[in-house]
């Protein structure tokens, strides 16, 4: 999770997530955390992590890392055509 989206978490995961932040690892060098995010079903997380735009980066499972990298490349081709 980027370091700017830290803050909006609690909004999409209520403010149980804030515990989850206080007990992550230590961030990368560019402030970047790692946790591990639920959500009700493979297509809401594609959804949803969709939305959050470059805040988040899908680590794992490789099944949901491919199909948001498919979802933003048929967003871009369609937007780089128009």
């Amino acid at each position: 999770v980027a370091p700017n989206f830290i803050p909006f978490l609690p909004h999409y995961f209520g403010s149980q997530i804030k515990e989850e932040i206080d007990q992550a690892g230590p961030p990368d060098a560019e402030g970047w955390i790692q946790l591990d995010l639920s959500f009700e079903s493979f297509t809401t997380a594609r959804d949803q992590i969709l939305s959050f735009g470059g805040g988040v980066e899908v680590l794992r499972p490789r099944a949901l890392q491919m199909s948001v990298c498919d979802y933003a490349r048929q967003t871009l081709d369609l937007y780089q055509d128009g």
